[in-house]
């Protein structure tokens, strides 16, 4: 049995001179079969539509997404999670399909 487990911190900020949504800091640590998952890509999308955000864990399954190329965070409000994190450089996607493909994660 494969287990995931994603643990989410969040804090609200944000700029109105930078007319941006209100966004949230937003990092975490995600696991797979109790294991730090590192080189996965992290993705938030509003379940209300709009920009998601992304990010890329560490060796210690840490990450903290990114809104854009200047800021952290993603949009305030619940969002489809993904996780993806492939075998090698072009080899097939290890984390099961209902945390990608099929997910049934928010956050």
């Amino acid at each position: 049995m494969t287990g995931l487990c994603l643990a989410v911190s969040a804090g609200c900020g944000g700029s109105a001179a930078d007319d941006l949504p209100e966004l949230g800091l937003v990092t975490g640590v995600v696991t797979l079969d109790g294991q730090p998952l590192s080189e996965a890509m992290i993705t938030f999308e509003p379940t209300t539509g709009g920009s998601f955000s992304s990010g890329t864990t560490d060796e210690t399954g840490t990450y903290e997404l990114l809104f854009n190329a200047d800021h952290n965070g993603a949009v305030i409000g619940t969002h489809k999670v993904t996780i993806i994190k492939h075998d090698g450089e072009a080899g097939p996607n290890i984390v099961p399909m209902k945390y990608n493909e099929r997910t049934t994660l928010t956050a």
